[in-house]
């Protein structure tokens, strides 16, 4: 069975998909340098001073939580595009990026957060035994990198959808003409969005602080059992 030519319908109803018309953003901004600008001042206030200042000050549990959890707050920024002109934080960090900047931003970011997650993880191996760091990973992948985005951004544009339904008819017509978000809107979702995130990052550092217990009893139960059977 042939399938069906797409109409001028077709395609415009295609066009005007959400992720089609992101994509068609950051197309045509890759490599701005507003966008250059925005990924380097994430990275220095958010990949080196503030993990520097949880390092400096003892917070280390806290520090083990946040640095896997970056990629988490860059994707905050990222959110309907921002109010920045030439939509910047739109390439920061996005996990289907279609731009090489956008795959250079991603990429950078991802593999930090991860370098901070295998640290952790080889740290408290080598300090406090294998069944310690194992059994720590097992809080920070779960609360890190599969439960907080669903979460975050479902909470995100419910608050967004709330406010927007409020916002003055000139705001969501500019808003429709610009691409960008509805200013009323955008600021209390993106709030709700860090609240969200670093709720998920101090509730992981509280795990790791009090919590962990049980949990590395069955890692260590687990590592015992696989050991008993490597001769």
């Amino acid at each position: 069975m042939n399938p069906q030519p797409l109409t001028q319908k077709d395609c415009e109803d295609l066009a005007s998909e959400p992720f089609v018309q992101s994509a068609q953003k950051r197309m045509s901004l890759d490599g701005s340098p507003t966008a250059i600008v925005t990924l380097i001042v994430y990275v220095v206030v958010f990949m080196i001073s503030i993990p520097y200042f949880l390092w400096k000050n003892g917070h280390i549990n806290l520090l083990f939580a946040y640095v896997p959890n970056v990629d988490l707050l860059a994707n905050l920024f990222t959110y309907k595009g921002s109010l920045l002109s030439d939509h910047a934080t739109l390439k920061l960090y996005n996990q289907m990026p279609v731009t090489l900047a956008g795959y250079v931003s991603t990429t950078l970011i991802t593999y930090y957060a991860l370098l901070g997650l295998t640290y952790l993880v080889a740290y408290k191996a080598t300090t406090e035994g294998v069944a310690v760091g194992w059994g720590d990973s097992f809080v920070v992948l779960l609360i890190t990198f599969l439960l907080p985005g669903k979460f975050v951004g479902m909470g995100m544009d419910a608050v967004y959808d709330l406010f927007a339904k409020k916002a003055d008819k000139d705001d969501q017509d500019k808003a429709k003409h610009t691409g960008k978000p509805i200013p009323s809107a955008y600021w209390p979702a993106l709030i709700t969005g860090l609240i969200l995130s670093l709720g998920f990052i101090l509730l992981e550092a509280w795990i790791l602080d009090n919590a962990s217990g049980r949990i590395r009893g069955v890692a260590a139960w687990l590592d015992g059992l696989v050991r008993s059977k490597i001769k």
